[in-house]
């Protein structure tokens, strides 16, 4: 049964999302929320982007590659991942790396994390065949989609989106959904369930809804270490999430519990986001920096809030700054972010930093 907002009217959609701070959501976005409120602030209300580590940016131009191999499967035009995934890593911008004690400098990192894209593509051509073996065509390539969704029996008021990395059919004619994995370590097999199934589920629910006719038999997620294994085992490793109807049911019952959380919140202008202090998936430093800018700025200085937004920002932040004024004098909240500054790490010498980028 279709999604009843997906009958609403151009209309009735821009007062419905005049509600909520966000217009739509993704796996990835509530995952965060379920770690890291503040960090799902940040990223998905603000719209700011935090810095990347020089693992999420080697697997993100592995993922480049993949889609141009895919794209042109079947093709005899050969197709050089290598150039492709280094073209990436030269393409990120300066600003986007995270730099650390071990990795000081963007030329470094590019250079860190041109090591790990070769191991990953090294890997990935030797044992293509675990992708390959049974395929018969390429359904779509890294393509970015959108669509409303019912979860748990509940209408979901927001749309979900995602980009799948790939969809194919299989020589029995059975459709499964692919999703690549750099790792530096190979997750557990007793844990595939646990640890993919919500992000299984939400690739399954975007594609049936777009894609009736196609129903999902299965989710694979095809890990490739990102160092060669020293007792020469295979790099790439499939781990299978079948879709059968009591499997759906746990996925979507575990996956709606965070999601109502994150949708509750984001429907409140005046909801708290907390800070996960042990997160490390995110850059601590730009995280308590970008908390005290809430604490004293105006909404305008968030440059990256959608103007559609704009408006619930502007009250948010006069609720934030009254209730933070009352209790912390804004001399101590400017010395705090004068302190959470100095741990961000920068490396001012890259040739392509523009000036906007390093103020």
């Amino acid at each position: 049964m279709a999604s009843k907002y997906a009958s609403y009217s151009p209309e009735q959609l821009e007062e419905h999302f005049s509600n909520y701070l966000v217009d739509s959501w993704s796996y990835s976005a509530v995952s965060t929320f379920a770690r890291n409120e503040k960090a799902f602030e940040m990223q998905y209300i603000y719209c700011e982007r935090d810095r990347s580590s020089v693992s999420a940016i080697a697997g993100s131009a592995y993922h480049e590659a993949l889609a141009h191999y895919f794209s042109a499967f079947g093709s005899t035009i050969p197709v050089d991942l290598t150039r492709i995934a280094y073209e990436y890593i030269d393409g990120v911008p300066a600003n986007w790396w995270r730099l650390s004690k071990t990795v000081q400098t963007v030329e470094a990192a590019a250079d860190k994390a041109t090591r790990i894209v070769n191991t990953l593509i090294t890997g990935f051509l030797a044992e293509k065949e675990v992708y390959t073996g049974r395929l018969a065509s390429v359904l779509d390539v890294e393509d970015k989609q959108a669509a409303w969704v019912t979860v748990n029996g509940v209408d979901i008021p927001l749309p979900l989106h995602a980009v799948i990395d790939l969809a194919v059919r299989l020589d029995d004619g059975s459709v499964v959904i692919i999703d690549h994995k750099s790792r530096s370590a190979y997750t557990d097999e007793s844990e595939v369930a646990l640890a993919h199934g919500q992000q299984a589920i939400t690739y399954v629910l975007l594609w049936e809804a777009l894609n009736p006719a196609d129903k999902v038999s299965e989710v694979w997620f095809i890990e490739n270490k990102d160092s060669v294994n020293r007792d020469g085992s295979p790099q790439l490793r499939k781990h299978v999430i079948s879709m059968d109807d009591d499997s759906r049911r746990l996925y979507e019952a575990l996956l709606y519990e965070p999601l109502r959380r994150m949708l509750e919140a984001v429907a409140d202008p005046d909801y708290i986001y907390t800070i996960n202090s042990a997160d490390n998936f995110v850059d601590r430093a730009v995280l308590y920096d970008f908390w005290a800018r809430t604490q004293i700025c105006e909404a305008v200085d968030f440059e990256s809030v959608p103007e559609s937004k704009r408006h619930l920002i502007e009250k948010r932040q006069r609720k934030i700054k009254d209730s933070s004024l009352a209790s912390i004098s804004p001399k101590v909240i400017t010395e705090f972010r004068r302190h959470a500054s100095a741990f961000i790490t920068l490396d001012y010498s890259h040739s392509n930093m523009t000036n906007s980028e390093k103020i």
